[in-house]
């Protein structure tokens, strides 16, 4: 297994085969933003580079927001992107079930390393994770980062979020208009590595191009600072890079006390397609 194009990168983009007709371009942006002195965020998208490959396994994307202090929530989120895309690239299977297994032995490499190293203690990290291949998405996901799609135009979240202040709303406790500021809006209920068993979100979606025009994965550290009627706005107006980096300043500007993260797909016409450049191959 050898990378053969960009990981983690900030600028560059990506064109990627889809179906007969398609291409999907995708941008990975990452900033470690105003307060934290190191980023515990880890995100990456793969483009296989072989027909063979992107027609059996397709394209993925995945954003790991880590926790634990010092180091540990980098290492968390390390271990969920290494492991997710070694189980599901490796191995055969259903698509929904290969993604259930690698999130769940993801969990378990996590909690067995915080069980093994006392500086790891308690680490753990949330995990969104798309994956497009044929006419499909799958979506995988546990914590409180987010998977929007924005549909003819408009944005629509797609992931729950795995938070207490979550679980008092749906359980009508507390009212919609209350969730954004409430002192405990960023307390998980699930997160990845945390326990040993968890249970995470799992769904298949028809993909109709003329209505999912643009994926956005993110962390908290955007959403917290950009209203959903905004990121829309940004999204509708802008080419995927403009909308990226936008959306980054934005955040920034308005505090960026957290690590700020986004992977941001779209589709396009085949025929205004540049040179395909893959991101990975698998030996």
């Amino acid at each position: 297994m050898f990378w053969k194009k960009w990981f983690f990168n900030n600028e560059e983009e990506v064109l990627q085969n889809f179906e007969d007709y398609l291409d999907v371009k995708a941008i990975v942006l990452t900033d470690v933003g105003n307060v934290r002195t190191n980023n515990e965020d880890r995100a990456l998208f793969i483009r296989p580079s072989t027909n063979l490959e992107r027609n059996e396994k397709g394209f993925l994307a995945i954003l790991a927001d880590g926790m634990g202090g010092h180091s540990s929530g980098e290492v968390a989120a390390g271990i969920a992107l290494d492991t997710i895309q070694r189980v599901y690239y490796k191995e055969k299977g259903n698509d929904k079930q290969l993604l259930n297994k690698a999130f769940s032995e993801a969990n378990e490499n996590i909690f067995r390393s915080a069980h093994k190293n006392s500086k790891n203690k308690g680490m753990g990290t949330t995990c969104s994770t798309i994956l497009i291949k044929k006419n499909k998405i799958y979506l995988a996901h546990v914590g409180d980062s987010r998977i929007y799609f924005l549909n003819n135009g408009q944005l629509q979240q797609i992931s729950e979020d795995h938070t207490y202040v979550m679980d008092l709303f749906r359980n009508g406790m507390i009212k919609e208009d209350e969730i954004n500021n409430h002192p405990e809006r960023n307390i998980l209920t699930r997160a990845m590595g945390t326990k040993e068993k968890v249970e995470f979100q799992i769904l298949e979606i028809d993909l109709i191009p003329q209505e999912i025009e643009k994926i956005l994965i993110c962390s908290d550290g955007l959403y917290e600072y950009i209203k959903t009627n905004e990121i829309q706005d940004i999204l509708n107006r802008n080419t995927i890079s403009e909308a990226a980096h936008h959306l980054v300043r934005v955040a920034k500007q308005r505090g960026g006390h957290d690590n700020i993260t986004l992977v941001l797909m779209d589709f396009i016409q085949r025929e205004i397609q540049n040179e395909l450049k893959e991101t990975k191959s698998f030996d």
